[in-house]
């Protein structure tokens, strides 16, 4: 089965795959590091130090 893409699902396609690109495979080293120390969820609040505090951009 051939199929196209129309234009707004190209544009979601190619943003995740931007978000991916910038955002999740940088931090896959570091994922898998503290995967092999431990518990990944003891400091919740390093997500918070990396991308802000998400409660802070409530309006």
């Amino acid at each position: 089965m051939a199929f196209t893409l129309n234009e707004r699902e190209t544009y979601f396609r190619d943003r995740v795959r931007c978000f991916i690109d910038e955002q999740i495979r940088p931090r896959q080293a570091e994922h898998e590091r503290q995967s092999r120390e431990g518990d990944r969820c003891d400091d919740p609040r390093g997500w918070r130090r990396r991308r802000g505090d998400p409660r802070s951009a409530r309006g």
